[in-house]
């Protein structure tokens, strides 16, 4: 179920959606390197937690569902190589 916003006319998320989005972009970014059954099942994991959250900025949740996919996979040695993922990150610069 898509809610529309009445003061921007935007569509809000849902779960459904929401989960399918980080379970793609999970894919794209470590499917090389973990089977999809795992990559789904930590995606579909780390979205209902974040979605359960009290105070959700739904804009974020992929992100923050991504990072948390990749913790876990780095956590059970799923993640086999590390370096693909930071050099999906930008620089970091320090000020």
């Amino acid at each position: 179920m898509i809610v529309i916003l009445p003061e921007t006319n935007e569509q809000a998320p849902d779960w459904t959606s929401m989960s399918d989005r980080v379970v793609a972009d999970a894919k794209r970014l470590y499917g090389g390197l973990v089977s999809d059954v795992v990559l789904e099942q930590r995606a579909i994991e780390a979205t209902a937690e974040i979605w359960t959250d009290s105070i959700k900025v739904t804009q974020f949740v992929p992100v923050l569902a991504l990072r948390r996919v990749r913790e876990t996979l780095a956590e059970a040695g799923e993640l086999a190589a590390l370096r693909h993922v930071a050099g999906n990150r930008a620089p970091r610069t320090d000020a």
